[in-house]
């Protein structure tokens, strides 16, 4: 277990570093998306006035449907509150090489 968390910090990192330095970060409190039963997002970024919010994987398994649906609720959560448009961006480490 721990060394897939370890990875998986790892693959987050990596993703963020790729993401951040093109465009421009947004800090979405995971307290707060947690408080409205909202899953937690592990990047998040605007892009042409939009909020991207990814979901690092260092599988090409992917998201489970039951996460994937926690995600949409996050993107509605965040696009009522802000009054912006939001995108899920499903991330696999390996295409981040």
């Amino acid at each position: 277990m721990l060394k897939n968390t370890a990875k998986g910090n790892f693959n987050e990192a990596k993703a963020s570093k790729f993401y951040h330095n093109r465009y421009t970060p947004v800090l979405i409190s995971s307290s707060m998306l947690r408080k409205y039963n909202c899953a937690q997002v592990d990047i998040s970024f605007v892009k042409d006035n939009t909020i991207y919010l990814g979901e690092v994987k260092s599988s090409k398994v992917g998201i489970s449907k039951r996460q994937m649906n926690r995600l949409k609720d996050s993107a509605e959560f965040i696009s009522a509150a802000l009054d912006v448009n939001t995108q899920i961006l499903p991330i696999i480490s390996c295409q981040m090489h």
